[in-house]
């Protein structure tokens, strides 16, 4: 006979502060979501990889029946995305208290990269990503392509680069991956390499980064692709190296990526 669980996913305690947040529990005090009413929410952390406006501070409205009382609950939001969204990323608010805290998120995120104008957000994450990952990741030239929570990255050495080009070489040795990370994605598993590999010389060139909904299938087709043609870099520590440079490559990025929106 299986174990009965502790946690039923019914609430026994709700309280609000002063602010407005609501706090509601089970029996055994754990935090717990309303499964039978629509709850006014805030967001907490910057989600607008899957929409437009879901940005820190963004109001929201519970869909009665999607929450396992836990860990996942869908959301409307007012911005007009309606996706399930981990609980730790939300905060019940009283709905007549709602839209003073939402201004009040907002502010406080203001000139950062979790601005709600995404204009000034994309210039905060472009000072931060130097700030924070400039010593070890050249971005200076990286180009960006698609939107989706997955990102499919190429990265190479500066002195590759340099190397092809004294021997009149078209290729160069490239890395190409892919992360389901969020937020940082690509830069914290570039950085995590550098730091797992060894210390080297260099900063690591980044080439490109391409967000999708399925990183993964079209990572192994890029592999395949340059496997085919007998690219693959034989003597490299690690499985993702081949020989390519950043215009072929975002021209089979945007290929590959195209054909999978098709396809979805």
């Amino acid at each position: 006979m299986s174990k009965k669980s502790r946690f039923d996913g019914v609430i026994a305690t709700r309280t609000s502060d002063a602010v407005g947040y609501i706090h509601a529990y089970d029996k055994n005090g754990r935090l717990c979501w309303d499964k039978d009413h629509a709850e006014r929410v805030v967001l907490l952390e910057d989600l607008r990889k899957y929409g437009e406006g879901l940005h820190k501070g963004q109001l929201g409205w519970t869909v009665i029946g999607s929450t396992d009382g836990y860990k996942w609950v869908d959301v409307k939001f007012d911005s007009g995305p309606c996706i399930p969204v981990l609980t730790y990323s939300l905060e019940r608010v009283v709905p007549e208290k709602a839209e003073a805290i939402s201004r009040s998120i907002i502010s406080e995120c203001r000139g950062t990269r979790f601005d709600a104008d995404p204009i000034a957000a994309e210039a905060g994450r472009a000072k931060w990503i130097r700030e924070e990952f400039g010593t070890h990741i050249d971005s200076d030239d990286l180009i960006q392509l698609g939107e989706g929570p997955h990102e499919v990255y190429a990265y190479t050495f500066p002195s590759l680069i340099e190397l092809a080009h004294i021997k009149d070489e078209p290729f160069y040795p490239v890395k190409i991956g892919c992360t389901a990370d969020k937020d940082m994605g690509t830069f914290l598993r570039v950085r995590s390499q550098i730091f797992e590999d060894a210390a080297f010389p260099e900063r690591v060139k980044l080439l490109l980064i391409l967000r999708c909904s399925d990183g993964r299938p079209i990572e192994v087709k890029v592999h395949r692709r340059l496997r085919d043609e007998e690219r693959k870099v034989k003597h490299a520590v690690g499985r993702e190296w081949f020989l390519s440079n950043v215009e072929e490559l975002r021209q089979i990025f945007a290929a590959f990526s195209c054909k999978s929106d098709q396809n979805g």
